[in-house]
């Protein structure tokens, strides 16, 4: 797993999560200014076996003084488009656990959906499993919670451009206790 940390001019507190292969740092810089970090990761999903990357996160996210975390989901994703049509994978953590999360809510969410309702639903499941995810995290989810460091998700979508925040429970304490 490659992770690049990147820094653009000026003074942040912010952290994007974004899949290198959906090209939205451009995007977000226009958006919210050029002083922003970036984690880039396989269809922004973060693996959470390892504790030295883990660790690496935590670090950064103090010496950094991050305020909030922001997964970041383009509808236009290959590996969101690769779940939903069922496209050959290539091993990496992303495929599965995107797989994993379009699977689990089939019958409930996706099924009869047009494919943009899909795109922007998977988005949806996937950027509420990651924030549970990292919240209950060995290390990471206590450190966020002490820290006062707010969780967020964000989806755009390149051909609609467009930007939503997902809405996401109230009290991130209580997910971190589910």
């Amino acid at each position: 797993m490659i992770v690049k940390f990147k820094k653009n001019a000026g003074k942040s507190n912010r952290l994007f999560v974004v899949c290198p292969f959906s090209f939205t740092e451009s995007v977000l810089r226009e958006k919210y200014g050029e002083d922003l970090y970036f984690l880039s990761c396989s269809g922004a999903v973060l693996s959470y076996s390892d504790p030295v990357y883990l660790k690496a996160i935590g670090e950064f996210l103090i010496s950094k003084e991050i305020k909030s975390i922001n997964f970041v989901h383009d509808t236009s994703c290959r590996f969101i488009n690769g779940a939903i049509r069922k496209a050959a994978k290539f091993g990496l953590h992303a495929e599965s656990l995107i797989e994993e999360v379009y699977q689990a809510h089939f019958e409930e969410v996706f099924k009869g959906l047009p494919l943009s309702d899909r795109q922007y639903k998977l988005a949806e499941h996937l950027i509420n499993r990651q924030v549970r995810d990292l919240l209950n995290a060995e290390y990471l989810g206590g450190l966020l919670l002490d820290a006062g460091i707010e969780v967020k998700g964000l989806i755009t979508s390149r051909q609609r451009v467009f930007f939503e925040d997902v809405q996401l429970y109230r009290n991130q304490r209580l997910i971190h206790e589910c």
